[in-house]
């Protein structure tokens, strides 16, 4: 990842994130780690890799569920997009492993992945119930990169004034009290 993509998630003031296409997320700025601090600040899955997967956190986390209220949904956007990438690229680093994996692991991932879906969904809108804040209605934007194709980098906003706009503001506060110290001790120390 070029510096300067770090450098643009930290300058926007809204969620912002950078995944592959196998759902593994590479770099996101504080308020991004804030919305899925679920997914970021699992220690089970920083054990597993240094940057957190959604595919993983989907279906093998328990507490997605309740973090995404339309689980199914997105559930099956996720397999279909997994899907889409294996017959683009079936050679991607770690994508085999990942299917094989949560195809072992899990029963929904092995049903969805057997109805061969395939699909990149852009739906626009994501609900997530925040452990911290509540419920926040996003808008998001996933945006291929045009220096490297195979990263999106995924914005996101909420609707001003509404009480999701709220729910981001608090969150923002949360991020920079309680993540902003602990991420500025983990590059201190060279992680």
């Amino acid at each position: 990842m070029r510096p300067g993509v770090q450098w643009i998630l930290d300058s926007t003031p809204n969620p912002a994130a950078v995944r592959d296409a196998v759902g593994t997320y590479v770099a996101a700025n504080d308020l991004a780690r804030a919305l899925y601090s679920p997914l970021f600040l699992d220690p089970c899955e920083a054990v597993r890799s240094p940057h957190p997967n959604m595919a993983r956190f989907m279906f093998l986390d328990e507490r997605s569920r309740s973090f995404f209220p339309t689980w199914e949904q997105g559930a099956e956007d996720l397999v279909a997009m997994l899907r889409l990438a294996a017959g683009a690229d079936p050679a991607q680093p770690g994508l085999q492993a990942l299917i094989g994996e949560l195809s072992t692991t899990s029963r929904e991932f092995a049903t969805l992945w057997a109805r061969h879906d395939v699909r990149y969904m852009c739906r626009g809108e994501k609900i997530i119930n925040h452990p911290v804040v509540g419920e926040i209605h996003l808008a998001y934007e996933p945006a291929t990169m045009g220096t490297a194709p195979d990263l999106t980098m995924l914005l996101y906003g909420v609707e001003p004034g509404s009480p999701s706009a709220d729910a981001l503001a608090l969150l923002s506060t949360w991020a920079a009290t309680e993540l902003a110290p602990a991420r500025e001790r983990e590059v201190a120390a060279g992680h």
